[in-house]
C-alpha cells in the first residue's frame, strides 16, 4: 500500500500545470518586466550622460574603465603641480575650441562630437590677398601660400591672457623673453627655436590660469626644451636646461610641465612665426637679383646684414605684450616696411597699406629705439659655419631697449613720417660719412621708396 501512495503522489507532481494559471504567470512577468523596463529609463533621464557612459564601460570593460581611472589621475596630478585643482572648472573653458562633449567610449562605438569655435577670444587678423611667391618647379605656389596663412589662423592666442593669472605682469614676460634670448645664444641655438618657444608660452599661458610668478621661469625653460628638441640638430641635453635656471627648476619639474604642456597645446608644435614669415619676404624681395628663381628658391639668397637687422627689431617687438595683438605675417612684414618700403613690404606679403598701418604705426617707437641704439653686426660663432650665422639667436636688445620705447610711447614720440628712417634695404652709412648715391634703376628693383 504504501509504494502504491508512493506511485500515485509522484504521477500527480509530474501532471502538467493547467493552461490558465500558465497565462496568468505569463501576464504577470509581462507586467513585471515592463515597470523594470520604466524604472531603469527613468534613472537613465535622472542620470547625467557622463555617469552613464562611465556605467556602461565598467560594466562592458572592467579593464578599460581602470585605465580611464588611472589617466584621471595622471592629469589630476598635473594640474595640481601648477595650480589647485577645482571641481567646478574644466579645462575647456580656456581652450579656443570648445568640445561639448568629451566622453570617452568603445572604439566599436561611435560618439557625435558637436564643435564650436570661440569667436571672443582675439579679432581675426586680416588675411593677404595674393600670393607673391613666383611660379615653383617643385610645388604649387599657391597651394603653398595658402597652407602657410591657414596654418596662421589655425595657431592665434588671447591676447588678453594675463587677466587669468593675477599674480604675473607684462613685464615679468618681457623678462622672461630677455632672458631666453641670452640662453639661446650662450647655447648657439637657432631663431626659429626662440620664437617656437614664445608661441608655445603665450599660447599655453592663455589656456591655464593662476600661474604664479615663481613658475614662469619653468614655463619657458619647459618651452624652449621643447622647441629645442624640435629645431635642433643637437640640442642641449635635460641638464643643461636645468643648469642655466641656477636651481630653480629641476629636471623633474621640467618632464613634468612637458607633459603638461604638450597636452594643453594639443600637441600642435609646428606654427609659421615671425622669423618664417621673414624668410619668405626677404628670399621675395631679392627675387630679381637671383637668377633661376624657380629653382634656387628653397635655399636663402638674402644678404645676412639685411636678415640680422630686421630680426633685430622683431626681437624688440616681440617683446612687448602687444604684440600678440598681431598676426606673425603682419608683424614681419611691418618690420620689413621700417627697412625698406611700402611698394615692397606690400608686395613681398601679399597685404595691402590698410591691413598693415595699425602694426606699422605701433612699431614706430620700436624702430626708432633700434635706429637710436645701433644696428648690431653678423656675429660669428666657432662652432657654427659662416653661412648659418645669421640664423643665430643673438642677444641685440634687452629691458633697457623696451623702456626706452616705453618712454617715447609716453611722450608721443611716435609719428613716422618715413618707412626709410632706419636703413633701408642697403645698409646706410655711418653719420659722418656722407649718404650713399643709389642708381635710380638699383632702386627701382629693390623697392625703395615711399607710400
Amino acid at each position: 500500500m504504501k509504494s502504491c501512495r508512493n506511485s500515485t503522489k509522484l504521477k500527480l507532481e509530474s501532471k502538467p500545470l493547467q493552461q490558465i494559471n500558465s497565462r496568468k504567470r505569463h501576464r504577470s512577468d509581462e507586467d513585471s518586466l515592463c515597470k523594470s523596463i520604466e524604472k531603469s529609463s527613468k534613472n537613465e533621464r535622472e542620470t547625467p550622460k557622463a555617469k552613464r557612459v562611465m556605467h556602461s564601460q565598467t560594466k562592458d570593460s572592467p579593464v578599460l574603465a581602470k585605465q580611464n581611472y588611472l589617466q584621471e589621475d595622471v592629469d589630476k596630478e598635473l594640474q595640481s603641480f601648477l595650480t589647485p585643482a577645482k571641481d567646478d572648472q574644466t579645462d575647456a573653458e580656456y581652450d579656443d575650441v570648445i568640445d561639448v562633449s568629451k566622453s570617452k567610449m568603445d572604439e566599436n562605438k561611435k560618439v557625435s562630437q558637436y564643435r564650436f569655435r570661440n569667436m571672443m577670444v582675439t579679432e581675426l587678423p586680416c588675411l593677404p590677398l595674393k600670393s607673391p611667391l613666383p611660379e615653383l618647379s617643385w610645388a604649387d605656389s599657391q597651394d603653398l601660400w595658402k597652407a602657410m596663412v591657414n596654418k596662421e589662423m589655425k595657431y592665434q592666442c588671447d591676447n588678453k591672457y594675463m587677466i587669468r593669472h593675477p599674480d604675473l605682469q607684462p613685464r615679468m614676460r618681457a623678462i622672461l623673453m630677455d632672458w631666453m634670448i641670452e640662453v639661446c645664444e650662450v647655447y648657439t641655438l637657432h631663431r626659429e627655436t626662440f620664437y617656437l618657444a614664445v608661441d608655445y608660452i603665450d599660447r599655453f599661458l592663455s589656456r591655464t590660469e593662476n600661474i604664479r610668478k615663481t613658475q614662469l621661469q619653468l614655463v619657458g625653460i619647459t618651452a624652449l626644451f621643447i622647441a629645442a628638441k624640435l629645431e635642433e640638430i643637437y640640442p642641449p641635453k635635460l641638464a643643461d636646461f636645468a643648469y642655466v635656471t641656477d636651481g630653480a627648476c629641476t629636471e623633474d619639474e621640467i618632464l613634468k610641465l612637458e607633459l603638461l604642456m604638450l597636452n594643453k597645446l594639443k600637441w600642435a608644435l609646428s606654427p609659421v612665426t615671425v622669423n618664417s614669415w621673414l624668410n619668405v619676404y626677404l628670399q621675395t624681395a631679392h627675387l630679381s637679383f637671383i637668377a633661376n628663381a624657380s629653382n634656387t628658391f628653397i635655399l636663402p639668397q638674402y644678404p645676412q646684414h639685411t636678415f640680422v637687422h630686421v630680426a633685430q627689431l622683431t626681437d624688440l617687438c616681440i617683446l612687448d605684450m602687444e604684440s600678440l595683438e598681431f598676426s606673425s605675417g603682419v608683424i614681419a612684414a611691418s618690420a620689413l616696411y621700417h627697412f625698406s618700403s611700402c611698394e615692397l613690404a606690400t608686395h613681398v606679403s601679399g597685404y595691402e597699406y590698410k591691413d598693415l598701418a595699425k602694426c606699422i604705426h605701433w612699431m614706430a617707437p620700436f624702430a626708432m629705439t633700434v635706429r637710436d641704439t645701433g644696428l648690431q653686426p653678423v656675429k660669428e660663432f666657432a662652432k657654427v659655419e659662416k653661412s648659418d650665422a645669421h640664423n643665430i639667436q643673438t642677444h641685440s636688445n634687452d629691458i633697457a631697449a623696451l623702456d626706452m620705447v616705453y618712454e617715447r610711447r609716453s611722450q608721443h614720440l611716435t609719428v613716422c613720417s618715413s618707412p626709410t628712417e632706419i636703413a633701408g634695404i642697403i645698409t646706410p652709412p655711418k653719420s659722418s660719412q656722407k649718404p650713399m648715391i643709389i642708381d635710380s634703376s638699383h632702386a627701382k628693383r629693390a623697392g625703395v621708396g615711399h607710400c
